[in-house]
């Protein structure tokens, strides 16, 4: 039984890689898409009369529970590309999160041009949102955790 625990703390403590499939860079796409389109399907709620109150609260709080997080991962982002590239890999890495976060507002702009979902979608996605099954934190943890250990 130790003999397996040996075995396997090395793979278990050995850093995220920064780029290319599983890196660093996907999972801070990953959570950053995240937000951003859970914010706007909270938001798209807000077109249903029904639901609009409830929609402006859940957005409030969604916020609030994961800006922390977001920002947290954006401010790091530059030290991971300066220690794997200096100055160059900064000015690239910026580059690509501009033209990724455009794309991604670009897709919830177009999400919000949609006509209002129904209350019982909304109601569904807003409960999700509301008991913290969206958060950063819960369903990205392992994006989370590979960006800013």
């Amino acid at each position: 039984m130790l003999l397996l625990l040996l075995a396997t703390a090395p793979a278990q403590s050995a850093p995220a890689s920064y780029s290319g499939q599983g890196g660093q860079i996907e999972a801070a796409g990953i959570v950053a898409g995240a937000y951003m389109l859970t914010a706007a399907n909270i938001e798209h709620c807000g077109k249903n009369p029904a639901m609009k109150s409830r929609a402006m609260r859940s957005a409030r709080e969604y916020l609030n529970k994961n800006q922390q997080s977001y920002m947290d991962m954006m401010r790091k982002l530059p030290q991971l590309a300066f220690a794997n590239g200096g100055n160059a890999e900064v000015q690239r890495l910026k580059r690509e999160l501009e033209s990724g976060l455009t794309q991604i507002e670009s897709e919830a702009q177009s999400r919000l041009r949609l006509p209002a979902p129904t209350s019982a979608e909304c109601t569904e996605f807003l409960d999700k949102a509301d008991s913290g099954m969206l958060d950063l934190s819960v369903k990205y943890n392992n994006e989370l955790t590979r960006i800013l250990r």
